[in-house]
């Protein structure tokens, strides 16, 4: 496996780019229909026009994940994690604590309050592990479809990805 680190605006309209959309798309796709929502592919990718940083794990036949965050929004003195997609295949292994430990390493360098996310209801999976990493769950305002999710840079900080062999058998 190689771990590999972009900026995530010069991904944009590469190959590499229409490999997260795609997978994306195929990760998400029983979350969306169970929400009644359709995938916002639009919104997703305009997201790659703004400042962030893209962790990707790469196996012998191509991308096998990543984990995608920036500065957010609303906030600038918090992250946002705007995407976490594992192939399937690639699901119950390391690869997951791979970005954890790769994100957490950057992470340690930058001056944040907060880790901000959301997640739509239905994804139970994603939900298990942002409660594992020790992420406060909430109700969105603006959606009630998805949950935010908060962690604070000290819990981040304090993530033992080494031992927490759960996380890898949890993987969205």
């Amino acid at each position: 496996m190689n771990i590999e680190i972009f900026d995530r605006q010069s991904i944009k309209n590469t190959p590499l780019f229409k490999n997260i959309i795609e997978l994306d798309i195929d990760n998400m796709r029983e979350v969306f229909e169970h929400s009644e929502t359709g995938h916002p592919v639009e919104k997703r990718k305009k997201s790659f026009d703004y400042p962030g940083v893209l962790i990707t794990a790469f196996v012998s036949d191509g991308l096998a994940g990543y984990l995608e965050y920036g500065p957010c929004w609303d906030n600038p003195d918090n992250i946002y994690i705007s995407s976490i997609q594992i192939k399937p295949e690639y699901r119950n292994t390391k690869l997951f604590a791979e970005l954890l430990r790769t994100a957490k390493k950057d992470l340690v360098r930058k001056n944040f309050k907060n880790i901000i996310s959301a997640v739509q209801k239905t994804n139970f999976n994603a939900i298990k592990i942002f409660r594992k990493l020790g992420f406060l769950i909430e109700e969105k305002e603006n959606n009630p479809k998805s949950y935010r999710l908060i962690g604070t840079k000290d819990k981040i900080l304090h993530w033992d990805v080494k031992s927490n062999n759960e996380l890898n058998k949890l993987i969205f």
